[in-house]
């Protein structure tokens, strides 16, 4: 990654407007375009760093200031929604919905959507707000090999997260994907013991 990728996943703002004001002189004006356009390895672009460092003013400005692609996918086929996601940042998310007109559920070729995304980093605002304006069936919103929502805060242990799909939505903690995996199953892999025995805790 180039510096004002680093710059942008963190969003830091300023940083990001000094290397675009002062890393490049005026006979280099494309090479900026060509940098914000650059895709990294696993195909994200600078908005996606900014949208996933949770800072809406950085966004706004890449978006409305230096025109950076607000469709741009990943190599999975993650958008800029996803990545919002996965910072929390539910006003970033709904601007990018309601302003920008991005799709609130769109999913990349392996069925994970943005509800995914929040459950992983238990951000349990965006999902109920999601279940509020979508009226999403949190309770079964799986991906194509039955990935849930519980399988997803589990693996990163977001145990608060996980107690929340299970109490009040209802997830079902046994739910197993194609291949037999389970939410337990998942939070071992992640080593994440309390979550392990929370989920052993509970009646099967």
């Amino acid at each position: 990654m180039a510096p004002i990728h680093y710059a942008c996943l963190k969003g830091r703002q300023e940083l990001v407007q000094y290397i675009i004001d002062h890393l490049t002189s005026p006979d280099e004006s494309q090479l900026i375009d060509i940098i914000l356009k650059h895709k990294i390895n696993n195909g994200q672009t600078a908005l996606h760093l900014a949208c996933e460092s949770g800072n809406i003013q950085l966004v706004t400005f890449l978006i409305n200031v230096m025109k950076c692609d607000v469709n741009a996918k990943d190599t999975c086929g993650q958008g800029c929604v996803t990545s919002a996601c996965l910072s929390g940042n539910l006003d970033l998310v709904q601007l990018l919905i309601q302003q920008y007109k991005l799709e609130p559920l769109a999913a990349d070729k392996y069925g994970i959507t943005a509800l995914h995304a929040a459950a992983q980093t238990g951000h349990t605002h965006v999902l109920e707000w999601y279940s509020q304006e979508y009226s999403v069936d949190i309770t079964n919103h799986t991906s194509k090999n039955k990935y849930t929502l519980a399988h997803s805060a589990a693996y990163k242990g977001k145990l608060h997260c996980l107690q929340q799909l299970i109490n009040k939505y209802h997830c079902d903690i046994n739910a197993t994907t194609t291949n037999g995996i389970t939410a337990l199953h998942k939070a071992s892999e992640g080593g994440h013991v309390p979550v392990a025995l929370y989920l052993t805790s509970l009646p099967q």
